[in-house]
């Protein structure tokens, strides 16, 4: 009986280890995505900044053609409106940037109070556990021993006999 509770006990405890194990991996699978999206952001900041400096170039070539050709004005002008409207999708791509970082801040804010939450439980269970080992080490210690339960044996045989005999004598 006690071998089974102990085994209750020890499979409960691999069986929280396992659990334990597990949140550990999603938190490095986590901590992993979050390093990945911070390098897309920064590439992304970096692709702008070149795309800025790209269409600051263009702006220069465009006022130095303005200069030398009257004639290129509309040319110009359409140049023009394509550079506001790949302004205005960048400044969308910020927007939608900056929500998705938004968005992965509150999930990982959440996660943290959902590992905290789970560590408390833990911690509620390592302190049963630490009181079930307690519960059995006292069992154990006033529990009869083999050595006790073979002597008992042993005297109940000898008694036996000696009834067997005086009831045959």
């Amino acid at each position: 009986m006690m071998e089974k509770t102990l085994k209750l006990i020890l499979d409960k405890l691999d069986s929280l280890d396992q659990k334990v194990n597990t949140i550990d991996q999603r938190i490095t699978g986590m901590d992993q995505k979050i390093t990945d999206m911070d390098q897309r952001i920064t590439d992304m900041d970096q692709k702008i900044t070149d795309m800025d400096q790209r269409i600051t170039g263009m702006d220069q070539k465009i006022t130095d053609m303005d200069q030398r050709i009257t004639g290129m004005d509309q040319k110009i002008t359409d140049m023009d409106q394509r550079i506001t409207d790949m302004d205005l999708r960048l400044t969308a791509e910020q927007k939608r940037q900056g929500d998705l970082l938004h968005q992965l801040i509150n999930t990982v804010a959440a996660t943290n109070v959902k590992i905290s939450e789970t560590n408390e439980r833990i911690d509620a269970m390592a302190t049963k556990v630490d009181i079930v080992i307690d519960d059995v080490k006292e069992i154990k210690n006033s529990m009869a021993t083999k050595y006790d339960l073979e002597y008992y044996d042993r005297m109940i045989s000898e008694h036996s006999r000696e009834i067997h005999k005086l009831k045959n004598s």
